[in-house]
């Protein structure tokens, strides 16, 4: 009979040391914190005071869903994981990448979005760099933001180059439109949109990507309960066709394109077409040229 007690008290106390979810504390206070840079169109861009793009929207029907008012917090890409542990926010989004390394700090929801790493230059410029050799060259200068994948795949793959760090994300393509730098390795969705933005600028290979990666919203690591959530909402806003009018919105692709050797992975892949891209990544794998990226 002495043992009973502690026999209750360890039988009560998994229950006691259950984390609380995010979810319930958003409930409880009737507001959801969301961390975005707002530099990165066309999925977060602060303009005029306020923020736009594909991810704020998909931020705004959350709260809406949930009932609860929404609060955007400041973050930046060097700050992203570190400022949702210090619980400055609930989610983060904003075209996060769904990186190895960020996973073991934080928990994703599904993919979003489907992208890869290409080259941004000068439309003059676009024979000049055929591969990563052809960039990294000692005359030739790199742009690229702090703290994000873009700039982890850069330092990771070049050694001669000249590396710039630019604060504005935003403000690289103009940069290399007018000679200050030469390139940017970033993903093909944002690059392409600078192409149509400006057309002394050039993507080449936004079509065959050097990388294969995927986006999604950034939750704390292991709060199940909440991505459960944002997985079911992402699943009813492709159900009740609210993703696809949100895509037509910001003007992105919605489809996977295997028509030829490769495909162009700037693409949806929440809900059915999840398995589709699992296929699409599959097959990448095995058709990326090493001459690209030697």
């Amino acid at each position: 009979m002495r043992f009973l007690p502690l026999l209750i008290i360890l039988c009560l106390c998994p229950a006691w040391a259950q984390p609380k979810s995010a979810l319930d504390n958003i409930l409880e206070r009737g507001e959801i914190r969301v961390g975005t840079t707002g530099d990165y169109a066309p999925f977060s861009v602060l303009k005029d005071g306020g923020y736009t793009g594909f991810d704020i929207r998909l931020a705004e029907v959350a709260a809406q869903q949930l009932g609860v008012t929404l609060r955007f917090v400041p973050t930046t890409w060097t700050d992203l994981v570190g400022d949702l542990e210090a619980d400055k926010f609930d989610i983060a989004v904003g075209g996060i990448t769904r990186t190895l390394p960020r996973s073991t700090r934080a928990g994703f929801s599904r993919p979003t979005f489907v992208i890869g790493k290409c080259p941004l230059v000068r439309a003059s410029d676009r024979a000049r760099f055929q591969k990563m050799s052809d960039i990294d060259r000692p005359d030739v200068k790199v742009a690229v933001n702090p703290g994000g994948t873009n700039e982890r795949y850069v330092r990771h793959h070049l050694r001669l180059a000249q590396i710039v760090a630019v604060e504005d994300n935003l403000a690289i393509p103009q940069m290399i439109a007018e000679g200050r730098v030469d390139v940017m390795l970033t993903d093909n969705l944002e690059a392409v949109r600078a192409v149509r933005l400006d057309p002394r600028l050039a993507a080449p290979y936004a079509d065959e990507p050097w990388t294969i990666e995927t986006l999604g919203l950034l939750t704390p690591r292991d709060d199940q309960a909440l991505i459960n959530w944002l997985n079911l909402l992402l699943e009813q806003l492709e159900s009740d066709g609210t993703l696809q009018q949100l895509q037509r919105e910001f003007e992105l692709p919605a489809r996977i394109d295997l028509s030829g050797s490769r495909a162009f992975v700037t693409v949806a892949v929440i809900g059915s077409s999840t398995h589709a891209a699992s296929s699409a990544l599959v097959r990448l794998s095995g058709l990326m040229s090493p001459s690209i990226v030697s």
